[in-house]
């Protein structure tokens, strides 16, 4: 959705995820959410080269773990969930809660740039305190049932497609 949202604002943006990469025309599978680091900064290196203005990332926790994303320098984090079939590479909740945040913290001692970072949490997750309390950048928040700076309203699902209406304070 963000590259969509990007490209529809004149943005080039490449993306990066469980799924599939994107850079330019070049759309690949991806065989692992968030790629080994030597790969990662190669890829990184291609958007920069075909002139992307923002490349669109997943970062699993696992990633987070093993450092492979160490040295990228993150303008926004989002969290959206904690799913429990990543215990299994945690070992416990605590590992994998501690993994996750690691993102959120990198905002914090990341490069001073002319522009604010932001972290944008998931307010109807259950642990979004954890992530909101570690957090020293701009806030925004975003839900469905709980008081957020953006709310999803009026949502419509269906096998084809899906709607909602955008709410902000």
């Amino acid at each position: 959705m963000l590259k969509a949202i990007f490209q529809e604002e004149g943005y080039r943006t490449g993306l990066l995820g469980t799924a599939q990469n994107i850079i330019g025309d070049n759309i690949n599978s991806s065989q692992m959410t968030t790629m080994e680091s030597i790969d990662l900064q190669k890829t990184l290196k291609e958007m920069v080269e075909q002139k992307n203005d923002y490349a669109v990332m997943e970062v699993s926790s696992h990633a987070l773990q093993l450092s492979r994303v160490e040295g990228c320098d993150f303008d926004v984090a989002i969290f959206t969930n904690i799913s429990k079939e990543h215990f299994e590479i945690h070992k416990n909740f605590s590992n994998y809660l501690k993994a996750k945040k690691k993102l959120f913290l990198s905002l914090n001692k990341s490069k001073k740039k002319d522009y604010e970072k932001f972290a944008v949490i998931n307010i109807d997750e259950e642990h979004s305190k954890d992530f909101i309390d570690c957090n020293k950048v701009n806030l925004i928040t975003y839900g469905i049932e709980k008081e957020a700076d953006i709310r999803a309203k009026k949502i419509r699902m269906n096998l084809k497609d899906s709607s909602f209406l955008v709410e902000h304070l």
